[in-house]
């Protein structure tokens, strides 16, 4: 007679699946929170964009200023070689005292010694460039820059600053991420409180034991009797709060930066009217200096002398120049409207504002 033990299977084969089912729109929140933070991501992007602009257009300015300056120095360096020369002559023939010829050779010492620091300004320059765009210094040689919208100011009266102010308030890249993380944070604080309602667990089974198929139903349902997830909702709606002041901060920043960038701009604009004018007048007196020694009436010292002046002009002229083109990139930046530059808006900004709903 056989042994019923010895007879039996001792084997159970099991198997079990769960289905999680979120009830409260739970799912919806959750996608809704993910895609504000994704557009938050690409918008950023965006701003990060602006910024390698600005520094680009930045290194750009520096290797023209550089360059100019180095060009208009080579200038009064002839000139104060040429009076040098004409001063040694006349010491020579001694109709001026040595003093008057070692003041000359200081000040063409000087104007050597700032040619060289141009030069040295000029290659440091073209690294900074480089170093903007990205590539070696190696790589921009024998590349011939565009300097042309460094030449010309624009009219402060044409640019709408009043209307430029509310579309940055609207379109800025990082005003919009601002609201994309505020709209994130909601979504979460939506999900803490569907996460009050409890989720159903289903868990289907099938077991083979000792030659037999069985298949289990079962279900799960965690109640959240006494907390309500009440800690998780009041952190969310902390961090919403959090969102909604950074917001606000960066709004008060931002209207603070454009009055302030405007009236450094309009400021600085004035300073380059007042450096036109006194262009002008050094113009009129080099061609009255040129008139003069046409006539006979002036030595070719007073036609240079007339000359380094003008070019002393010019030099400061550039100064200001700069200056009022710097003043203007920390306009646009603030802005982030290409006021004097080829590029668009739709190229920087509208490229990640047309994909936002």
């Amino acid at each position: 007679m056989r042994n019923l033990a010895t007879a039996a299977v001792p084997w159970i084969a099991a198997g079990a699946i769960s289905i999680p089912i979120e009830t409260a729109g739970k799912r919806g929140f959750r996608i809704a929170k993910t895609e504000h933070l994704s557009d938050a991501a690409r918008l950023r992007v965006a701003d990060t964009a602006w910024l390698v602009r600005g520094r680009l257009r930045l290194a750009m300015l520096e290797v023209y200023a550089a360059q100019e300056a180095e060009h208009l120095l080579q200038q009064q360096l002839t000139i104060q070689q040429a009076m040098t020369e004409r001063l040694e002559q006349q010491m020579t023939v001694g109709e001026i005292t040595r003093l008057e010829v070692i003041r000359s050779h200081l000040a063409l010492n000087q104007l050597q010694l700032n040619v060289s620091a141009a030069q040295k300004r000029g290659a440091e320059s073209r690294v900074l460039l480089a170093t903007a765009v990205g590539v070696p210094v190696d790589a921009l040689a024998g590349i011939e820059l565009d300097f042309s919208k460094f030449v010309q100011l624009p009219d402060l009266d044409l640019i709408p600053v009043g209307q430029l102010r509310e579309t940055a308030l609207q379109k800025r890249p990082d005003v919009l991420a601002a609201l994309a993380d505020y709209a994130a944070a909601q979504s979460a604080l939506q999900l803490e409180i569907a996460n009050q309602y409890p989720n159903i667990q289903a868990n289907p089974g099938y077991a083979w034991e000792m030659g037999e198929h069985r298949w289990t139903l079962g279900a799960t349902m965690p109640l959240p009797i006494l907390h309500q997830n009440q800690g998780p909702i009041a952190k969310a709606e902390a961090k919403r709060r959090e969102l909604a002041v950074r917001f606000e901060a960066l709004q008060m920043r931002i209207l603070g930066d454009i009055d302030r960038t405007h009236a450094g701009l309009g400021a600085v604009l004035a300073k380059w009217a007042d450096a036109e004018k006194q262009m002008r007048l050094q113009q009129e007196n080099l061609q009255s200096a040129q008139a003069l020694f046409q006539a006979g009436e002036s030595d070719p010292l007073a036609l240079l002398g007339a000359k380094l002046e003008r070019a002393a002009a010019e030099r400061a002229r550039l100064d200001v120049q700069v200056e009022a083109q710097q003043a203007l990139n920390a306009l646009e930046d603030t802005l982030r409207y290409p006021i004097a530059s080829t590029l668009t808006a739709t190229l920087i900004s509208d490229s990640a504002i047309r994909k936002t709903p």
